[in-house]
C-alpha cells in the first residue's frame, strides 16, 4: 500500500475520494487540531505559538520606537506608527525549503500578511503626543511605532498561510506598549504603565485545495502537491470577507464558493475564540494550550 501511495499518489488519493474521506481518515471539509499558545516568546514584546496537525508557526514582534523628520509644509506628515511583517521559511521545516534567498512561497505570503497587517492597526489613536526640538515654532521631528514582525515555520505540514495568519493576529493581540513620556530636556522614557493595541478587525482564513471536483479544507504538504489549484477565503470578526487568494485554473462554481465562504466564517468564528480564551488567561503561569476539536 505505501509503495502504491508513493508512486501513484494522486490514484491512491482518489481511491479515497470517491469516498469523501481522506487518507488520514478526515472528511473532505475537516480541519485538523488547532493549538494556540501567546507569550511563547519571553524576549519579544508580542509573541504567539500556533499549530494546526503537524504545521507548527511561532511569531514573535518587536516594538520599536523611531523618530522620522517631519516634512516641509503641505506634504504629507508620515503615518503614527508601521508594522512590517517577515515569514520565514527555512530548511528547518521542510526539505523543500534551501538556504538563501526567499523561497517563493515566503514571498507571497509574506506579501499577503503584509498586506492585511496594514488594515488592523489605526495607529493614528495610539499616536505619541509630541515633545521634540523646535526650530522657529516649528516641530522637527515626530516621534512613531514600529512593529517589526517576524513569523518563522518550525514545521510545515500544509496550510502555513493560515497557521502564519492565526500567529500574526494572536501576536499582535498579546502586544502590550508603554506609555510614553518625555523628560524636561526632551528625553525619551518608556513609562511603567502599558496598554493593549486595539485591533480594527481580526482576520482569519481557511485554504482549500482541488483535486478534480474535490475540495478539501486545511491541506496537508502531501495533499498539496497533488492540487490543480488552491483557495484561501478570508473573513473577520466584522462578518465581512475581505480577501480571495485563488491560484491554478480549475473553475469553481458558484456552490462550491459559497460552501467555502460559509466554512470560512465558522472557522473564523472559532479560532477567534481560541484567541479571546487564550488572552484572558493572564497569568502566564496559568496558561495551558487551547485545542480545537
Amino acid at each position: 500500500m505505501e509503495a502504491f501511495r508513493r508512486l501513484y499518489p494522486s490514484e491512491f488519493y482518489r481511491k479515497f475520494l470517491v469516498h469523501d474521506i481522506r487518507p488520514d481518515g478526515r472528511a473532505l471539509y475537516k480541519i485538523r487540531k488547532t493549538t494556540i499558545s501567546v507569550g511563547s516568546v519571553s524576549s519579544a514584546d508580542g509573541s504567539a505559538f500556533v499549530k494546526i496537525g503537524n504545521t507548527s508557526m511561532v511569531a514573535g514582534i518587536s516594538v520599536e520606537l523611531g523618530s522620522v523628520p517631519i516634512p516641509a509644509k503641505g506634504e504629507e506628515m508620515p503615518p503614527d506608527g508601521h508594522v512590517v511583517v517577515n515569514l520565514e521559511l527555512l530548511p528547518l521545516c521542510s526539505a523543500k525549503y534551501k538556504p538563501g534567498k526567499p523561497s517563493e512561497d515566503a514571498q507571497v505570503m509574506g506579501e499577503y500578511l503584509n498586506d492585511i497587517a496594514k488594515t488592523l492597526i489605526d495607529f493614528s489613536s495610539i499616536a505619541i503626543k509630541q515633545k521634540s526640538e523646535t526650530e522657529q515654532g516649528e516641530q522637527k521631528a515626530k516621534w512613531v511605532w514600529f512593529l517589526n514582525t517576524s513569523i518563522y515555520c518550525i514545521n510545515h505540514d500544509g496550510n502555513i498561510f493560515d497557521a502564519s495568519l492565526i500567529a500574526l493576529i494572536a501576536a499582535l493581540k498579546d502586544v502590550k506598549l508603554p506609555v510614553i513620556e518625555f523628560g524636561e530636556d526632551g528625553e525619551v522614557f518608556a513609562g511603567e504603565e502599558k496598554f493593549s493595541l486595539k485591533l480594527l478587525h481580526v482576520p482569519t482564513s481557511l485554504t482549500f485545495g482541488i483535486i478534480d471536483d474535490y475540495i478539501l479544507a486545511d491541506p496537508t504538504s502531501e495533499e498539496e502537491t497533488l492540487f490543480n489549484g488552491t483557495i484561501t477565503v478570508i473573513s473577520n470578526d466584522k462578518d465581512q470577507f475581505c480577501g480571495l487568494y485563488k491560484t491554478g485554473g480549475t473553475p469553481l462554481s458558484q456552490e462550491s464558493l459559497r460552501e467555502c465562504m460559509d466554512r470560512a466564517k465558522t472557522r473564523g468564528v472559532h479560532v477567534r475564540s481560541l484567541i479571546s480564551k487564550k488572552l484572558d488567561q493572564t497569568d502566564p503561569k496559568q496558561r495551558k494550550n487551547l485545542m480545537s476539536p
